[in-house]
């Protein structure tokens, strides 16, 4: 029988060997060592994610005290904090960007408002800001074009963008006005400036939730809309949604003190 013996070592090995002061032809010592190196490598990621993870626990322990300590405090006072908007930053970011943009100034696509600008639908109390981020809100437009028609939809836009100084064929205003008075001052009021109270939008400050353009215009009043602000008491909880009523607010102070 043929007399069995171990591959000869390669050039790398010898080399490899000769640096660790072992035999060239000691495989096994070598493949210790790189198991040996293994060990050690591991390790050492574990050692990194421990301080990784006692990192993140003490910035969790640091956040939990500061949010503690804004409990129950007025969102007007907490605004004027730039420890808690910097906060607030941070959370808004990562639970309402997503529809109302990372400046806060909403997306007519979606018909997120604008947060920033001064012209709430509920209100631009901070106690209101508060609640919407707390419980949520719902807001509904019946379409009407059923009742109005394709030619009634054109008037009720007409007369509505009138209220904002758009110009449009007299004879469409005078005769979306008849309109309005019978389908929509029930929710808008008389004067078209809205109810805070049902969260009707006011029609007269040039500010639109899907934008001004005639065609949108029309489409509301035609098809209606649905809107729909989640909830986030559970999520959050009323200090993380404090936190981020005090950073909206303190936008929007400083939004519309530039604009004025």
């Amino acid at each position: 029988m043929a007399e069995l013996r171990p591959f000869p070592p390669s050039q790398r090995r010898r080399a490899l060997a000769r640096q660790a002061g072992l035999h060239a032809a000691s495989p096994l010592l070598v493949g210790g060592l790189a198991c040996a190196a293994a060990v050690i490598v591991i390790a050492m990621i574990g050692a990194a994610m421990a301080a990784r993870a006692g990192a993140w626990i003490e910035a969790a322990v640091r956040l939990d005290a500061t949010l503690a300590r804004i409990r129950g405090v007025p969102v007007e006072t907490l605004a004027r904090d730039a420890g808690v908007t910097s906060i607030g930053a941070v959370l808004y970011e990562e639970n309402c960007a997503a529809c109302h943009g990372r400046d806060g100034r909403g997306n007519q696509l979606l018909g997120s408002p604008n947060l920033v600008d001064g012209n709430s639908l509920y209100g631009n109390d901070a106690g209101a800001l508060l609640t919407s981020i707390l419980d949520g809100r719902r807001g509904a437009m019946p379409g009407l074009g059923g009742v109005l028609g394709h030619e009634g939809a054109n008037e009720a836009a007409a007369y509505v963008l009138s209220l904002n100084g758009y110009q449009a064929p007299a004879d469409w205003i005078a005769a979306g006005k008849v309109r309005f008075d019978a389908l929509c001052v029930a929710c808008h009021g008389v004067d078209g400036q809205g109810n805070q109270a049902l969260g009707a939008p006011d029609l007269t400050d040039d500010v639109w939730l899907y934008g001004r353009d005639f065609n949108r215009m029309t489409q509301t009043i035609r098809d209606g809309r649905n809107a729909y602000m989640p909830a986030w008491r559970e999520r959050l909880g009323e200090d993380r949604a404090r936190a981020i009523a005090a950073w909206v607010y303190a936008a929007g102070q400083r939004e519309t003190g530039a604009a004025n």
